[in-house]
């Protein structure tokens, strides 16, 4: 996958997040969860007195920023059964601080090898970097309504432009339901579960904060064998005030930063796609054969120069 391909899809499958409630208290990550149910469907209120609480709302709340910065790190452990190719650079944590007024957000995502990536948006411009190539890249021009305002998902779920495997989604349409108290690893919590044809969720929450634990999510093949089991364990969960200095994307030492504003990048896309075209033309007019066609298109994708 090209560089823009792999940014179009980051920025088409940003999806939104609502504004979590107050909490300053960080929540530590849990390991594999267990499987013992607690049926519990009441929990004391403020007043001392059992009230039935709606953990779905209380933990969609739990995701909303409210006049603060959420900050949230996630650990991702991949199902090991699932082969990955030698050298491949997997994620290993998402990282993410967002807020909502202003509109501001940045995504870090960093692999098992140490190299990462960082999108950010702020003020109008979408950010992107990779610390492979060392390149920033600025586009200007978006309004906070724009699909790139959007911040990425995290827990490793917001692939393949696929809405409905957002988190918050998942929890606002009732795809998830509460199942009561668990003891996973020596911990009470909260656990919700749910999925769809494509995937099987567990979501655990802090019993009184409602805040995220972790959890995995199961895909599933076509004809429904299980495809591995992601899980995520949420390492930190914590507010930090406004104005606190989190939404400047960090770099190498003296990076290469390219800035266009959203008309040219989407006049150097449509010129790409047409020397795509061409390009692929030609080649399959020589049987498979590159040579004669000139370089590839997908060498330096749109935006990337500079």
């Amino acid at each position: 996958m090209s560089e823009l391909d792999r940014y179009l899809d980051d920025l088409g499958d940003q999806l939104d997040r609502a504004r979590p409630r107050r909490s300053r208290r960080p929540l530590l990550a849990i390991p594999a969860l267990g499987v013992v149910v607690v049926a519990m469907t009441l929990v004391f209120g403020p007043d001392g007195q059992r009230h039935p609480v709606d953990a779905i709302a209380a933990a969609r709340a739990a995701l909303e920023t409210n006049g603060q910065i959420l900050h949230m790190r996630v650990r991702i452990q991949l199902d090991p059964s699932v082969k990955i190719g030698p050298g491949a650079k997997i994620a290993h944590y998402d990282e993410q601080w967002s807020q909502s007024d202003p509109k501001r957000w940045r995504f870090r995502a960093t692999r098992t090898d140490g190299s990462w990536s960082e999108f950010a948006y702020g003020d109008g411009t979408s950010t992107d970097y990779d610390s492979d190539t060392n390149r920033v890249r600025n586009i200007t021009g978006y309004q906070d309504t724009d699909p790139q305002a959007r911040p990425p998902g995290l827990f490793g779920v917001s692939g393949n432009r696929d809405p409905d495997a957002d988190l918050k989604t998942m929890l606002a349409t009732g795809r998830l339901k509460d199942v009561g108290l668990v003891e996973a690893d020596g911990r009470t919590v909260r656990r919700l579960q749910g999925g769809d044809s494509l995937r099987d969720w567990t979501y655990d929450v802090d019993p009184n904060t409602f805040g995220p634990v972790g959890g995995s999510m199961t895909l599933h093949r076509p004809n429904g064998a299980a495809e591995g089991t992601t899980h995520f364990a949420v390492e930190i969960y914590e507010r930090v005030p406004l104005g606190t200095d989190v939404f400047t994307i960090q770099t190498k030492a003296q990076p290469k930063v390219h800035t266009l504003t959203e008309q040219q990048l989407l006049d150097e896309f449509k010129h790409w796609r047409r020397r795509v075209k061409t390009w692929g033309r030609c080649v399959q007019r020589n049987h498979g054969i590159h040579k004669g066609c000139g370089p590839s298109p997908y060498v330096t994708a749109p935006g990337q120069t500079g």
